[in-house]
């Protein structure tokens, strides 16, 4: 090598080392502004009646309550938990009974819709949405109105309900992605069957459970590894890594509308708050994966288990090799 151009080598390489270090040292900076985005456990809800959890409401109206229920084979029951606390302080027990609870979900009127749609064999002929007045704290005994609901000639499996805008939306689990099915409130019925009409098949794959943002216009999937944003028009805006639990089964948006609650079947099981990116400022549509692949991009916060950020680990390695390759010259320098 040419003496003029090795002296000019080694400063240059010395320069690029000392942005790699300042570069790694601005990653961490943003990773420690952002760790306050990272999910927080809340609390840990270890009242034994609740072993499988799989729908998920959080209150408009009774500050820090929430409402979850058992699914098949367990009391027709919906639970008040204290969210801060993880406590039980109230069952309300439903006159008439369920088959398979698989979704909560509160309206803009305050009543709360219990989704008693699951059908994991798909062999339900109908299946039920029983509707009551949301019930706060204590203990009670309601018998719910209750709408007979069938699809036609299929039997999906549906474990995510949504209400809002007078349409009820019944968001099917398919494991290459599912259909959405809906039904106009006003033109439900206690006396016949609904027919609920479908009216997509673009739903993401393996969905558990879903909620509506209070003031917007954007609905949050939960799958088994993820949670999808999606706009007014159902489509996907961005998606981020649900926090690792027992069994994903449910997600309530919290109503300032910045963050969703996470939870899991099993006993004694946290309870999660993830927060949501602000409205505008998500990832393209095109950067999640297409409608019923479980594949999603980078999230907009990305949550490591194992701690480690890809863009620290690139500088790192870079920074490695910028020092690898001075010790090179060197070591050629020596022995010319």
């Amino acid at each position: 090598m040419n003496p003029r151009y090795r002296r000019l080598l080694i400063p240059g390489l010395l320069v690029l080392l000392l942005v790699v270090v300042v570069v790694a040292s601005l990653v961490q900076d943003a990773q420690a502004s952002a760790a306050a985005r990272e999910p927080q456990q809340v609390a840990v809800v270890d009242d034994p009646r609740i072993s499988e959890s799989s729908g998920l409401a959080v209150s408009r109206q009774h500050p820090d309550l929430a409402y979850t229920v058992n699914d098949s084979g367990h009391d027709a029951a919906v639970f008040a938990v204290r969210v801060s606390t993880g406590e039980v302080v109230g069952v309300t027990r439903l006159r008439g009974g369920t088959t398979d609870v698989e979704a909560l979900a509160l309206d803009d009127d305050g009543r709360l819709w219990v989704a008693d749609t699951g059908d994991n064999r798909g062999r339900r002929d109908e299946i039920a949405l029983h509707v009551l007045e949301e019930p706060g704290e204590g203990d009670h005994r309601v018998r719910p109105t209750t709408y007979r609901v069938d699809y036609g000639d299929r039997s999906p499996d549906v474990e995510a309900v949504v209400v809002r805008d007078g349409t009820v939306s019944l968001l099917e689990k398919a494991l290459a992605g599912g259909s959405r099915f809906e039904l106009a409130v006003d033109d439900l019925v206690t006396g016949r069957l609904n027919r609920a009409r479908e009216v997509a098949s673009d739903v993401s794959g393996m969905v558990t459970d879903a909620t509506v943002v209070p003031g917007s216009d954007r609905v949050v999937l939960r799958t088994y590894l993820s949670l999808v944003v999606l706009d007014a028009r159902w489509q996907p805006v961005t998606a981020l890594e649900a926090p690792v639990t027992q069994q994903g089964e449910t997600v309530a948006a919290e109503p300032s509308g910045r963050s969703v609650l996470v939870g899991s079947e099993g006993t004694s099981q946290p309870l999660w708050r993830v927060d949501l990116p602000a409205s505008g400022s998500a990832e393209p549509a095109d950067a999640v994966a297409a409608p019923g692949s479980e594949v999603v991009s980078e999230p907009a916060v990305a949550y490591s288990a194992d701690g480690r950020d890809p863009v620290l680990v690139a500088v790192v390695v870079g920074g490695l090799l910028v020092a690898l390759t001075l010790l090179v010259v060197e070591l050629r320098r020596r022995r010319a």
